[in-house]
C-alpha cells in the first residue's frame, strides 16, 4: 500500500487562517469604505509599513480587492500589488549588528534603532528573491523593521547541561550588549552555558550562583533537525490557531469576570429573580 501518515497533505487540515501582509503600497493608493460605492476613507500613506489582515478578497475586473484589519480593526477595502506576504513563526530572539541588515526593501526604517538590541521576530516573508524577517526591540511590539534573516543571530537556548572553561581573569558582562565588564573570573572553572547567540561570540553563563554574559564561542549541534518543519503554511496555520485560542482564552476570562461581578452585586429577594439569574448567567454551582 502506498499510503503513509507522512502523505498528510497541508490542505488535509482544513484551516482557514487569515493572510497576513506587510503593506507596501504607493502612498497615493486609495482605501474605500466598501467596493459598491467606492467611499474614500483613507490613503496607503497612513497604513505602509503597517501589518494587515485581511478579511475578505473580491476581484472587480482585472483588480482584486482586499477588506483588511489593522490590530483587528477595520480599515476598508484596497488593492494589494506591492505588499509582500507574511507568515507568523514561533517568535525568535536575536540581534542584528549589520547596517546593511535592512537589505534592499524599499520602506524605509531606520536601521539604526536596531543595531546591537535584544530583538523579537514573529513574522518572515520573502522580497527579490531574498528571505526577510520583520524585528522589533523586546517591550516595543508597535514598531517594526524587516531585516535580511541571514544577518538576524539568532538566541538559542541551551536544552542539555553544557559547560565551557573559564580562566582567571576573564570578563564577565550584565548583558550581551555592554562593553565594559562588570566583574572579572577569580580563579579558572567551569560554567554552565544557559544560552547564546548563534555564530557570534556572546554566551550567557552562571557564575557563582549568578547571571552574566562571555565574549566567547558555543558550538553545539542541532540534535533536533529531523523535527523541523520546513512549510510556511502549515506554520503560519499552527501560530494562527495558538493566536487564536490565546484571544479566546482572554475573551472568556473577561466575560467570567465580569458574569461574577454582575452576581456579586445584584441582591436577590426571591426564588424567581434567582431563577432568571440562573438562566441569563448560568448557575456558578452548575459545574459541580
Amino acid at each position: 500500500m502506498g499510503n503513509s501518515i507522512y502523505s498528510i497533505l497541508n490542505n488535509d487540515f482544513n484551516i482557514n487562517q487569515t493572510e497576513l501582509y506587510l503593506c507596501n503600497e504607493l502612498n497615493t493608493k486609495l482605501i474605500y469604505e466598501n467596493i459598491h460605492n467606492l467611499k474614500v476613507v483613507g490613503i496607503a500613506s497612513s497604513i505602509n509599513g503597517k501589518i494587515i489582515e485581511v478579511i475578505d478578497r473580491k476581484k472587480i475586473g482585472n483588480k482584486r480587492y482586499y477588506k483588511i484589519n489593522i490590530n483587528e480593526f477595520l480599515q476598508g477595502w484596497i488593492s494589494l500589488e506591492k505588499s509582500v506576504r507574511l507568515y507568523r513563526i514561533p517568535m525568535m530572539i536575536g540581534e542584528v549588528i549589520s547596517e546593511k541588515a535592512g537589505g534592499d526593501f524599499t520602506i524605509n526604517y531606520n536601521i539604526q534603532d536596531y543595531l546591537n538590541k535584544k530583538l523579537e521576530a514573529r513574522y518572515y516573508f520573502e522580497s527579490n528573491q531574498k528571505q526577510y524577517i520583520l524585528i522589533n526591540r523586546v517591550g516595543h511590539r508597535e514598531r517594526k523593521c524587516p531585516v535580511l534573516l541571514e544577518q538576524f543571530y539568532k538566541y538559542m537556548m541551551v536544552k542539555e547541561k553544557y559547560y565551557v572553561s573559564l580562566e582567571s581573569g576573564d570578563s564577565l558582562f550584565s548583558t550581551a550588549f555592554d562593553n565594559e565588564p562588570v566583574e572579572f573570573v577569580v580563579s579558572d572553572t567551569n560554567v554552565k552555558v544557559i544560552g547564546f547567540y548563534q555564530e557570534l561570540n556572546k554566551s550567557k553563563v552562571r557564575y557563582n550562583n549568578k547571571i552574566y554574559w562571555i565574549n566567547k564561542h558555543i558550538n553545539l549541534e542541532e540534535k533536533e533537525k529531523s523535527s523541523l518543519i520546513d512549510n510556511l503554511e502549515l506554520i503560519d496555520k499552527i501560530m494562527y490557531l495558538k493566536s487564536t485560542s490565546y484571544k479566546q482564552k482572554l475573551k472568556i476570562e473577561s466575560q467570567e469576570r465580569s458574569i461574577k461581578e454582575i452576581k456579586d452585586n445584584i441582591v436577590i429577594s426571591n426564588n424567581l429573580q434567582e431563577m432568571y439569574l440562573n438562566k441569563y448567567l448560568g448557575d456558578q454551582y452548575d459545574s459541580e
